[in-house]
């Protein structure tokens, strides 16, 4: 969200430097424009907050870091092995080693 917010402000700003430079009676739809593109986002932010609290708030490797937290808790049961699907278009998987006791 920092960076989409990011991105909107300077696009306000770029609106804003256009709206200055042109002629009095077409600046209004710069400005129009600013305000249009600062509710969008502004918008766009606050229903991605909602819907997803904690990926609003964290980015990259902090939420990685989350993730392994949550998954390290004791209060969680750990992911279950998943067998291995070949990939029809390669090789078939290796074999596991077998169980036994090493010689």
């Amino acid at each position: 969200m920092g960076k989409q917010t990011l991105l909107g402000v300077v696009g306000a700003i770029v609106l804003g430097f256009m709206a200055w430079r042109a002629d009095a009676k077409d600046a209004w739809i710069f400005g129009v424009c600013a305000l249009a593109l600062i509710l969008v986002i502004a918008f766009l932010n606050f229903r991605f907050a909602d819907a997803h609290p904690a990926e609003a708030m964290l980015e990259g490797a902090e939420m990685l870091a989350l993730q392994h937290q949550v998954l390290a808790a004791k209060s969680i049961e750990a992911p279950k092995d998943s067998p291995v699907i070949p990939d029809p278009a390669g090789k078939p998987p290796d074999p596991n080693p077998p169980e036994a006791v090493d010689q």
